[in-house]
């Protein structure tokens, strides 16, 4: 009897999946990385990436290298934001929004940080 008195109500939402990024469908390949800063965007050209780096661990954290930039990007989960740039797929990458930080599954990124390759931090 309990099931058919639910029925009539429609079923909760389901959560909307954090926003990370973008990452290009198949077939395209995107000039360009945007990256979406707190105070501000940033376009690094694909052809600067030199390299990248991911070192998983409580904090994952992916370091990319472009130009005489060095671009470190942390928080959880980070393997698809680096196969995206593995496949020269991803289009932006942003902070993922704070109500969303809590969730214990999935990627989340925490911080996006560029600072000079000859900084001394």
């Amino acid at each position: 009897m309990a099931l058919k008195h639910l029925a009539h109500k429609p079923p909760a939402p389901l959560p909307v999946a954090p926003g990370w990024g973008i990452v290009a469908t198949d077939g395209e390949s995107p000039g360009v990385l945007r990256l979406e800063c707190h105070d501000r965007t940033e376009s690094l050209p694909y052809h600067t990436l030199t390299r990248w780096t991911l070192k998983p661990g409580d904090e994952d954290v992916l370091t990319l290298h472009a130009g005489g930039l060095v671009v470190a990007v942390r928080g959880r989960e980070l393997a698809p934001v680096r196969d995206a740039l593995d496949a020269g797929r991803l289009v932006s990458l942003q902070a993922t929004e704070g109500r969303y930080l809590a969730l214990k599954l999935g990627t989340v990124v925490t911080s996006i940080i560029l600072s000079s390759e000859n900084s001394h931090d």
